[in-house]
């Protein structure tokens, strides 16, 4: 139980010293703003002093800086009259430059397209050279068709027919119904179709 005594005690001793501790700086907090206060004063007093050895009192200085801010004001209206000025001819003569420009451009596209116009050559006509072509290859053909050689055989003809028997023995054995012909015959009957 003794520390739980002693933890109540601890516990109390901190508040108390909390609370003494809050107290004093307030109390020190309030004396160094009323020593704040006395020093401005006594500062206040010093410059009074030394403009009053210079003709000037304060309200003199006041309608001085009045006076002076009024000054500055008129100046800075007149500044931005100015500026508003400036800036307006500025784009008046941005907005000029660019309608100039976009005229001289469209001129410029014009000329353009008038030189191009006229370097393009005239298109001719193809179709009487494509007639005199198609006539001429007509005429080679004719030419061609009409000087055929005559078709000569290159192998008499058998002047004796074959036997049953012999066509036999020259097919090996293969009998056909179909009389057989040379090789050079049935050439020749094929280059005449």
């Amino acid at each position: 139980m003794d520390e739980v005594k002693t933890m109540s005690q601890a516990g109390e001793k901190v508040g108390r010293a909390m609370g003494t501790g809050l107290k004093a700086a307030r109390v020190r907090t309030e004396k160094a703003a009323e020593q704040g206060i006395k020093a401005s004063k006594r500062a206040l007093a010093k410059a009074e002093k030394k403009l009053a050895k210079r003709g000037l009192t304060p309200e003199k200085i006041q309608a001085g800086v009045t006076d002076t801010a009024e000054e500055l004001g008129k100046r800075g209206r007149k500044a931005r009259k100015l500026l508003a000025k400036r800036g307006k001819a500025a784009r008046k003569e941005f907005k000029q430059a660019r309608r100039e420009l976009h005229k001289n451009t469209k001129a410029a596209y014009k000329d353009l397209a008038a030189t191009f116009a006229k370097e393009q050559p005239k298109k001719r006509r193809r179709w009487p050279v494509v007639l005199i072509l198609l006539g001429g290859i007509g005429a080679a053909v004719a030419t061609v068709l009409s000087k055929r050689p005559e078709q000569v055989s290159l192998q008499e003809v058998d002047e004796q027919p074959q036997t049953p028997q012999q066509r036999t023995s020259s097919d090996n054995g293969k009998h056909t119904a179909q009389p057989t012909r040379s090789k050079t015959s049935a050439n020749n009957t094929s280059n005449k179709s």
